[in-house]
């Protein structure tokens, strides 16, 4: 799939951190960890989504898992 990234956005919404990258069509959610020295980094889940890319659907959670889309949502995941 080619998203065709327009923006990047570092959002923290109740007091997690996400990195969200939108395309065209499509919205990426990573989930991110804050360590002891301050630095954010992968919490390795993101959830990308076509049908919910402007809603808050398909958004990594804490859990593992993805939040209630009502269409596509796809899961990947990385080593940290």
């Amino acid at each position: 799939m080619n998203a065709k990234l327009k923006s990047l956005s570092l959002v923290k919404t109740n007091g997690e951190y996400y990195l969200k990258g939108y395309g065209d069509e499509y919205k990426s959610t990573m989930l991110l960890n804050k360590n002891s020295g301050g630095f954010l980094t992968s919490a390795a889940v993101t959830c990308t989504t076509s049908s919910c890319a402007y809603s808050h659907g398909c958004e990594a959670k804490r859990d593992g898992t993805c939040s209630p889309c009502s269409g596509d949502c796809t899961k990947s995941t990385n080593s940290e």
